[in-house]
Order: structure tokens, then C-alpha cells, then sequence
């Protein structure tokens, strides 16, 4: 059960001013009340439980942990007081003390209860007050809603209905402001504004009436004469129009037309094209007239009432001139469409007159009619196809004509036969002509078969060389080879996927010529017939593109083999190298001399195969073959010249460490007594001069910086443990891009390709100045083997390579 104890201030009355002990923080339902208003903390005695009942001595509270109080029984009345004794005595004060405690327990339940009672009373007394207090707002809210409901129609009235919205306002206001309670001086005050504002408005929407009205009638004055002056402009521009419709009826119809000379019809022309530009110019001088004072000829209309006589009478002189500008366009119009009748009109009676005069001229007997005789001579002089007599008795019968000929009314049927059988006889032609090429073409297409089955037969060779380029590349184990094995099967399988290719182009120009070859006609024939030969050549071809990059993958493998075994060949080169070095105590030119067989300049690659094939090894080395050796030497000799230079050599017979971190170049071994020659930094390459050796707890060894030359001894191993250097040197990464050029001198020299941060390279001979102060080096780079010189620091100082 939370228990929480409380002071509540003045907010409530004086009465409830004090300390609280109950559920709830300003709840109904309390436990206990102590009415000190000065107290800073809760009494710890003096509470009245319950809350309006007299001061209950045992009961009190404290803080946690202290010593509780123990509380006095009070003396119940009735009940005699309990006095100390012996043994029964003392269990009668017991028994006294528990009937008192009942008894008090009684009695605090009915005050309880009591209390309780008194609470919900309370609550009940609120809760019909707070209805009450609802019930009023609601009634003085629709109150005030509904008068300003009114002051609402009020707002928004007009004229002809104030008076008696505002009898209803007077009215609606006396049965419903005395409800309105506070809001009442507010909503009557509403009211007045409302009623003024209202006012105020309708007189000046009546001022404005009137000023409108003056406006309006001064408009329509000017309006009427405007309209007016525009009503005679467009009068004259319809006589206008109707004088041209009068002196251009003479040349709307047909066969008036037809009647008149040409220079008459040129001359009716001349009047109504003038007619016309008169009339024209009339209706421009209206619509001119029309743009410039439009709105001058209306006047607005008002709103609920008929259009203005004005803009009534201007609509109906508006609609006029556009019956006239179109009644004017379309006069013209008909002129001209009449006169391309009667033109055509002309031409058809010229053409029957030269048909009448032919008819005529071959009716040498002048019967009126074209007897057979008379027929096969039109027939051969006007069409150069001469007619048999049965041809003519065939064309009569059809003419439905007798043994007297064809009249000059059916002359044009004659005409027709006589072109039908003419073509007739030119379809017969065509027909043996087509034929005849029929059998011509039947023979270039057994040819053609014939060649194209022969070419199908050559497919199986092609077939047999690409199979054989499949068999080859599939027998290539590249895991289980070493690289110069792979690299023989891989030019085997080149040499053959070449001749594959060959023979597949030769199958495919063989393919086209014999396309090219063929008759015009032909064309689309063969390319139907030939198009199994296509889809055999495309599935060629794309094998050949697997094999292809089949190729391309197995030359990537033998350069990546062929690496990856230079790689594990160069460590046990090197280790032989410096074995043989120490095991002979040579220095770095003995040990040249001796690779070079007495060579001052260059390694020769015999000379460097046979030193590593006699020279001092550890005990059970491995030892690598003549093709494996060649192979390294190869990757070193990248220019291909049959040897490596001397620069190159010491290269790879120098023992480089490089600094992971800093230490000093000393004149002696003893590091608290030497002095300090150089700082190495970290990133700094040296070459070790001597074994390393302890001196005390560090290891130490002989040095040369190869930055600036100096040497010294140098701690390769701290005393703490820590380690100074390391092997490296020859590997480097490329922290900036450059380019990798073929000359030394950057000035002169020809770019090779650039080289991309992250790239690495292998060092061939160390960095040197060049005229221009910049610090170059000779190297190889490791992802395409490309050899060449690249720019270690710039002029300005920015780095370009970094020890890897």
C-alpha cells in the first residue's frame, strides 16, 4: 500500500491548510490531518485520525531508522487502570490492555466509516455542482451562439432586408442575452459593432449605386453614338459587298462562262476585282473602326439584369460584318471554281472534238461508221498492232454491234478492245519470257547447290581443326606443370587455335563469295538456302571465342606461374648467393667477379648459370634445373640482352635491411661510448656490411645508408627486445602516381605507362640525382614485369615511393 504524506496550502480555504497522510497526494480519501502551518518537516505526534476526529496520542511518525516511540495506551473510560503485580495480575493488565486496543480499533473503524460517508457526501455535493456548472455553460454557450447567428445574417444584409434583420436581432437579443452570464457586456457590445459596421457599409454601397449609375448612364450615351457611327460604316460595307455579288453573278455559272470570249471573261474579272478591293476596303475601315473603339461601344451589364440595349445592338452590327466578310470571300471563291469548270469543261470538248475528228479521218467512206477494213487501219496506224479480221468480227460481236461497223458514238469502246487485245498478245509475250528465265534460273540454282553442298562437306575439316584445338587445351593440367611446360603446351594450343581460326574465316569468305556470285534475281533465294551454312560459321566462331579466351586465360596462367616461380626461385638464388659470399669471406666486388667469371661490366647468362650450378651451398639445398634457372635469368634480363649489368648484380648480392624504427649510425660497436655518425629514420634502407654480432644484450652489425652513403654500426635488436630493422629494401610501393619512363634523365625520356598508388616494384638499380635534382631509380614493376626508370622524390621533396 503507497502511503503518502503531504502539505497542502490555502488554495482550498484555511480549513484544509496543513499536514496530510493518505493515498493519494489531493484525494478525497485521507488517513490523518495535523493543522501546523509553520512546521518545516511532518510533525512526528499531535494527528487527528481520522482527518475532523480528535488528536490520536499513539499516533506518530519519524524517519526512517530512528528509534521508534512507544506509545501510551490510553486510559479507556470504564476500564480500571492496570497496576503492577504478581503473575496474575500482570496477565490481567494484559487482557486489560488488549480489550482497550479492541476497543480503540472499534472505534476507528467508525470514524472511518464515518469519514467515509462524510467524503462521498462531499464528492456527491461536487459532482451536482459541477453539473450545474456544465448545464450553465452549455445554456450560455447556445445563448451566445444563436445571437451571434443573427449578428451573422445582420453582417451580410442588404439593403431591402436590414430593417427587419434587425428587428430580429432586438428580438433575439431580449430572449437570450440574460443567459449569456459573463460573455453578456462582450456579446451585446458584438452586437452594436456588427449593426454599425452594417450600416456604414449600405450607405456607401448606395453612394457608389448612384456614382455607378451616373457612370453607366454617361457610357451608354457615348456607347449609343459610337454604335451608331458604326451601324453606317458597316451599312456601306454591305452595299459594297452587294455591288460585287451583282457584278460577279456573270461569272457564277457555268455555262454563262461558256458563252463569253476570253477577253470578255478577262474583263468581268477586271470589274470584280476592283468590286472586291472596294469592298475590302470597307471592311477594314469597320474593323479598324471596331478594334479602336470596342470598349468605348459597350457598357458593363449589371449583375441579375438584362444585357444593355447598346451591347445588344452592337452584337447584332458585329454579326453583320462577318456575314459580310464572308458572303465577300465566298463570292470570289465560286468565281474562281465556276472558271476551273468551265476550263476543264473546254479541254473535254477539245478532246471530243480531236476524238470526232480521228473517227472521221479513218472513215474513208464517210458513212459514219468504221467498217472492219477501216478498223485494222486505225488499229495499225494510231497502235502499231495490226488487227485479223476475226479479231475485228470478235470486237464487233462484243460491241453488240452489226456487220455495218462501230458508230462514232461507240468509237471509244472500239479504242478499249482493241488496247485489251493488245495487251493480251504483250501478256503472251511476257509469259514465254518468264518462262524461258524460269528454266535459266533453275540452272544457276542447281549450280548453286551443287557448290553449296560442297562447302557443307568442307565443314567437317573445319569440325576436326577446332575439335582438335578443344582436345589440345583440355589436355593442359596448369597445377600439376611447371610454368615452362605450361608455356610449351600453351604456344601448342595457340599455333593450332590459329589455324582453326584460318580455316573458319577461309569457310566464311567462301560462304560470301558464293553469295556474291549469284544472279540478281537469286539474291534472296540463296541467302534462304544458305542460311544453314550461317548458323554452322556463328557456332564456329563462337567456339573459337571460348577457345580464345580459354588462350588468354592459360597465357595469364604461365605469367602468373612464371612469377610466382621467380619469386620462390629468386629467395633460394639469393640465399645461395650469400651463402656462397659468406661461406668463401668475398666482398661485394669479389663476389661480382665471381658470378661474372672475371666480367668487370656485365653477368653473361652461361657464366650465371654455371656459378649457380658450382658454387658453395648449405647442406641438403634445393637445387633447381637449367630450364628453371633460365627462367629467372630471363625475368632479370627484361631487355633481352643476354646479360645484367653490374649495378643490377650487386642488387641482388647486397644484404638490405630497412629501418621500422628509429635509431642512430655509430663510429663504434659500444654504444655508450661511440659517437653518432647519421639518424635513420623509419622507411630509411641500409646495407649490411658485416654479420650481426651481440654487444651485450643488443645485436649490432656494420652498416651503409643508402641515402647518403654514410656507415656505421647500427642495433638491428634493442636490449629490450625490440627490433630496429628488418630484411627489405628491393620492394617498393608506390604512394603517388608517376610514370615509368625507358631514359634516366625525366627531361628526355619517353614514357612506358604510369604507375598507380599501391602498385609494387622491384629495385634494379638504386636511386641517384639526376641534372635536375630529382632522385631516380631503375626498377621493374611486379604486375607486368615493365622495366624502366620512375622518380623515387621530386625536386620539390614529394615522395612517389615508399619501402614496402
Amino acid at each position: 500500500l503507497d502511503v503518502m504524506l503531504y502539505y497542502w496550502d490555502e488554495r482550498d480555504g484555511p480549513n484544509f491548510c496543513g499536514w496530510w497522510f493518505g493515498p493519494k497526494v489531493g484525494g478525497d480519501q485521507v488517513w490523518a490531518y495535523h493543522n501546523s502551518r509553520s512546521a518545516m518537516t511532518p510533525p512526528t505526534r499531535g494527528w487527528k485520525v481520522p482527518y475532523d476526529g480528535p488528536v490520536d496520542e499513539t499516533f506518530s511518525i519519524g524517519p526512517v531508522g530512528a528509534a521508534p516511540q512507544v506509545p501510551q495506551v490510553p486510559q479507556v473510560p470504564g476500564f480500571p487502570a492496570a497496576t503492577p503485580g504478581s503473575r496474575q495480575e500482570q496477565q490481567a493488565q494484559m487482557r486489560l490492555q488488549h480489550e482497550q486496543q479492541r476497543a480503540l480499533q472499534q472505534q476507528r473503524i467508525k470514524e472511518q466509516e464515518e469519514l467515509k460517508a462524510k467524503q462521498q457526501e462531499m464528492a456527491a455535493r461536487r459532482e451536482e455542482q459541477a453539473r450545474l456548472v456544465a448545464e450553465r455553460k452549455q445554456k450560455e454557450q447556445e445563448s451566445t451562439s444563436i445571437i451571434r447567428m443573427a449578428c451573422q445574417k445582420i453582417h451580410i444584409a442588404k439593403e431591402e432586408t436590414i430593417q427587419q434583420l434587425e428587428q430580429e436581432l432586438y428580438q433575439t437579443m431580449q430572449l437570450h442575452l440574460p443567459n449569456c452570464g459573463f460573455m453578456m457586456p462582450k456579446i451585446r457590445e458584438e452586437c452594436e459593432q456588427v449593426l454599425l459596421q452594417t450600416k456604414k457599409r449600405l450607405e456607401d454601397m448606395a453612394r457608389q449605386k448612384a456614382i455607378d449609375e451616373e457612370r453607366k448612364a454617361r457610357m451608354t450615351e457615348q456607347a449609343e453614338k459610337l454604335v451608331d457611327d458604326f451601324n453606317i460604316k458597316v451599312a456601306a460595307a454591305e452595299e459594297a459587298a452587294k455591288m460585287l455579288t451583282e457584278k460577279a453573278e456573270a461569272l457564277t455559272t457555268i455555262d454563262t462562262i461558256l458563252q463569253m470570249s476570253e477577253k470578255e471573261i478577262e474583263q468581268q474579272n477586271q470589274v470584280i476585282q476592283e468590286a472586291h478591293k472596294e469592298a475590302n476596303d470597307r471592311i477594314k475601315i469597320c474593323h479598324d473602326y471596331l478594334q479602336e473603339y470596342y470598349m468605348h461601344m459597350r457598357v458593363p451589364d449589371s449583375p441579375g439584369q438584362p444585357p444593355a440595349t447598346v451591347n445588344v445592338s452592337l452584337q447584332k452590327i458585329s454579326e453583320r460584318l462577318t456575314a459580310t466578310t464572308t458572303d465577300k470571300d465566298a463570292i470570289l471563291v465560286k468565281c474562281s471554281n465556276c472558271r476551273k469548270m468551265a476550263d476543264k469543261k473546254k479541254e473535254a470538248q477539245k478532246v471530243m472534238e480531236g476524238i470526232n475528228a480521228k473517227f472521221k479521218s479513218y472513215d474513208s467512206n464517210k458513212d459514219g461508221f468504221l467498217d472492219k477494213k477501216e478498223i485494222i487501219a486505225y488499229s495499225k496506224k494510231e497502235f502499231k498492232f495490226p488487227l485479223a479480221e476475226k479479231d475485228v468480227t470478235k470486237i464487233l460481236k462484243a460491241l453488240e454491234l452489226g456487220t455495218k461497223g462501230v458508230p462514232q458514238s461507240d468509237f471509244q469502246k472500239l479504242k478499249v478492245r482493241i488496247g485489251c487485245l493488245r495487251e493480251k498478245v504483250l501478256d503472251d509475250a511476257r509469259r514465254k519470257k518468264r518462262e524461258a528465265r524460269e528454266l535459266e534460273l533453275e540452272g544457276y540454282k542447281d549450280e548453286f547447290k551443287a557448290k553449296l553442298t560442297k562447302l557443307d562437306e568442307s565443314t567437317e575439316s573445319v569440325e576436326a581443326e577446332v575439335k582438335k584445338v578443344e582436345d589440345s587445351m583440355g589436355e593442359v593440367k596448369a597445377d600439376t606443370l611447371k610454368s615452362f611446360e605450361l608455356k610449351v603446351k600453351c604456344e601448342q594450343a595457340a599455333a593450332l587455335l590459329k589455324g582453326a581460326e584460318e580455316a573458319v574465316a577461309k569457310l566464311k569468305a567462301k560462304v560470301t563469295e558464293l553469295r556474291h556470285g549469284v544472279q540478281e534475281d537469286l539474291k534472296i533465294w540463296c541467302l534462304g538456302e544458305s542460311k544453314f551454312m550461317d548458323f554452322k560459321i556463328q557456332g564456329f566462331e563462337r567456339r573459337m571465342a571460348g577457345l580464345g579466351r580459354r588462350q588468354t586465360q592459360l597465357e595469364m596462367g604461365v605469367k602468373a606461374k612464371e612469377t610466382r616461380e621467380v619469386d620462390t626461385c629468386e629467395k633460394k638464388v639469393l640465399a645461395m648467393l650469400k651463402h656462397h659470399q659468406k661461406a668463401k669471406s668475398l666482398s661485394l666486388e669479389e663476389m661480382f667477379k665471381a658470378v661474372s667469371k672475371g666480367d668487370e661490366e656485365k653477368v653473361e647468362k652461361d657464366a650465371f648459370l654455371s656459378f649457380l650450378t658450382t658454387c658453395e651451398k648449405e647442406e641438403g639445398a634445393e637445387t633447381f634445373g637449367p630450364s628453371e634457372l633460365s627462367t629467372y635469368f630471363d625475368s632479370l634480363d627484361s631487355e633481352k640482352e643476354g646479360f645484367i649489368s653490374k649495378e643490377h648484380t650487386l642488387m641482388l648480392i647486397r644484404t638490405l635491411k630497412k629501418v621500422i624504427k628509429e635509431t642512430t649510425l655509430t663510429d663504434g660497436p659500444d654504444v655508450s661510448s661511440a659517437a653518432i655518425v647519421a639518424k635513420l629514420e623509419v622507411g630509411d634502407v641500409v646495407e649490411l656490411l658485416s654479420e650481426p654480432s651481440e654487444q651485450g644484450e643488443m645485436v649490432r652489425a656494420t652498416c651503409r645508408s643508402m641515402r647518403d652513403g654514410s656507415e656505421g654500426w647500427v642495433t638491428l635488436k634493442g636490449n629490450q627486445g625490440s627490433t630496429h630493422l628488418t630484411d627489405g629494401g628491393l620492394l617498393w610501393r608506390v604512394q603517388k602516381e608517376t610514370v615509368l619512363t625507358e631514359a634516366f634523365e625525366e627531361t628526355d625520356a619517353k614514357a612506358d605507362r604510369k604507375l598507380r598508388p599501391g602498385e609494387l616494384i622491384e629495385v634494379r638499380e638504386w636511386m641517384r640525382k639526376d641534372e635536375s635534382g630529382v632522385m631516380r631509380m631503375k626498377c621493374r614493376a611486379k604486375m607486368d614485369g615493365k622495366v624502366g626508370w620512375v622518380t623515387v622524390v621530386g625536386n620539390t621533396g614529394i615522395v612517389y615511393l615508399a619501402v614496402h
